[in-house]
C-alpha cells in the first residue's frame, strides 16, 4: 500500500539559482508592462522564488494525485475481493471464521485504562 510521502526530500527549489532568475526576467519581459531597466535584483529574486514555489507545489500536487489514484485502485481491488468472497460465502478474514474469536466484555466502568488494555490482551 502507498503511504503518505511527506519527506524532507520534498524541499522547494532554491530561488537564488541563476536559472530561476533568468526565468523570472524572461517572464517579466514577456508579461511585464514596464522597462527592463526597472527589473531590480530584489524583484527578480521574489518573482523567481514565487515561480519556484509554484513549480514545487504543482509537482507535489501531481504526486498526491498519483498517490490518490493508486489508493483508490487499491481500495476498489479490496472491495471487489471482499464482495466476491461475501457473495460466495467465503470468510472475508484471512484466518477463517472470526465469530469464534473471544471478545472481551465491554464493561469498562470503574476500570483504569491500563486494566482495560490488560483485559484486551
Amino acid at each position: 500500500m502507498h503511504g503518505p510521502s511527506f519527506a524532507p526530500d520534498h524541499a522547494a527549489p532554491d530561488a537564488f539559482d541563476p536559472n530561476t532568475l533568468y526565468r523570472a526576467r524572461d517572464f517579466l519581459r514577456a508579461n511585464g508592462a514596464f522597462p527592463e531597466s526597472q527589473y531590480s535584483m530584489d524583484l527578480l529574486l521574489k518573482l523567481g522564488g514565487m515561480m519556484s514555489e509554484l513549480d514545487f507545489h504543482r509537482s507535489r500536487t501531481q504526486e498526491l494525485l498519483s498517490e490518490n489514484a493508486h489508493l483508490r485502485q487499491d481500495n476498489a481491488n479490496l472491495r471487489a475481493y471482499l464482495d466476491s468472497n461475501l457473495a460466495t460465502g467465503k470468510p472475508a478474514a484471512p484466518g477463517g471464521d472470526t465469530s469464534q474469536i473471544p471478545r472481551p466484555s465491554s464493561d469498562t466502568a470503574g476500570k483504569s485504562w491500563d486494566r482495560i488494555v490488560m483485559d484486551l490482551i
